[in-house]
């Protein structure tokens, strides 16, 4: 239940669908909202709610890579956007 834990793996989560797309533009982007993220202060204002929102969006991950599992782009794309 480490809230920076949980945040820098949602990041690379994010950023590996990235790298598998080829998406140069949102890897830049994704800098420096992490590191924003990331920082402590933030970090200890938001705990309860980083907590929360990364259990919910676990499932929403895994329906994702399941299908770039599969190379379904229209599946991913469909769960990207559900």
């Amino acid at each position: 239940n480490n809230p920076t834990e949980r945040i820098s793996n949602d990041y690379l989560f994010h950023l590996e669908l990235a790298k598998a797309a080829d998406n140069p533009l949102f890897i830049t982007v994704m800098q420096p909202i992490r590191e924003y993220m990331l920082n402590p202060e933030n970090v200890s204002a938001d705990k309860d709610r980083i907590i929360r929102n990364t259990k919910a969006a676990a499932a929403h991950h895994q329906e994702i890579l399941n299908a770039v599992r599969q190379h379904d782009k229209s599946a991913a794309r469909m769960a990207m956007y559900s």
